[in-house]
């Protein structure tokens, strides 16, 4: 079977808003969270649905579930201090739910409100077959490495590049010994359970995302959301 695991405990301090974090702002008149919750709960490979949130917020989460009617899910539970905390608290609830080691979990954030069910497919197709893959988006800018300085030491070869998006997605065993690895042993570096597989040697594989799979992470970001909506 396959499950979705939805984070939406950050606090999107990087758009400066006072209030709500950004993933519970509203687009149209519906929350952001809510698009991709919608999106995993109608696709018809979609088990179940765990959702991560800061405790302050659970009753919101709770209460946006029941009044926009989403199925499939199978709690919402208390996110950590930080993502990769938040992951595990996430991976350690679907064990309530008897998930076998070779059920998939897709982990997707929040503030990407527009992941549309072709992701979804290609991601549980992919991992299927390699076991651990990521939403990602080619690179067509060229890309600068810089020193401390902002002294350029490299230009790499953009067609080698992507950008990281979510879901990423893995044989439920694999991420689960990635994070517990991870408790066991911290790196510096982690902003995805795609590092944390790494860690393994374990190859990650590429599903092809789209530019409509932003992040939201600026106010400017919730206006481009609205206008691919309105598409």
């Amino acid at each position: 079977m396959n499950f979705a695991l939805v984070v939406a405990a950050g606090s999107g301090s990087r758009m400066k808003l006072e209030g709500l974090p950004k993933q519970f702002l509203k687009v149209n008149d519906v929350p952001v969270l809510v698009y991709s919750l919608k999106t995993f709960a109608s696709h018809k490979d979609i088990s179940g649905i765990v959702i991560v949130a800061n405790p302050a917020y659970i009753p919101l989460v709770v209460q946006f579930v029941e009044e926009y009617h989403i199925e499939k899910v199978l709690a919402v539970v208390s996110g950590g201090e930080t993502r990769q905390e938040s992951v595990f608290h996430g991976l350690e609830t679907f064990k309530e739910f008897r998930i076998k080691d070779d059920d998939i979990v897709l982990i997707h954030d929040a503030a990407r409100p527009l992941v549309n069910e072709n992701i979804i497919t290609s991601n549980i197709k992919e991992c299927q077959k390699h076991e651990a893959v990521t939403t990602a988006l080619s690179v067509n800018d060229t890309i600068a490495v810089t020193n401390e300085n902002k002294e350029i030491i490299d230009v790499p070869n953009r067609e080698t590049l992507f950008a990281i998006q979510t879901p990423q997605t893995f044989k439920y065993s694999l991420i689960l010994k990635a994070h517990e690895n991870y408790n066991a042993h911290p790196f510096k570096y982690v902003t995805d359970d795609t590092s944390l597989v790494k860690k393994l040697n374990h190859p990650v594989y590429i599903v092809e995302g789209n530019k409509e799979n932003l992040k939201i992470t600026t106010q400017e970001d919730l206006s481009i959301v609205e206008q691919f909506l309105k598409k």
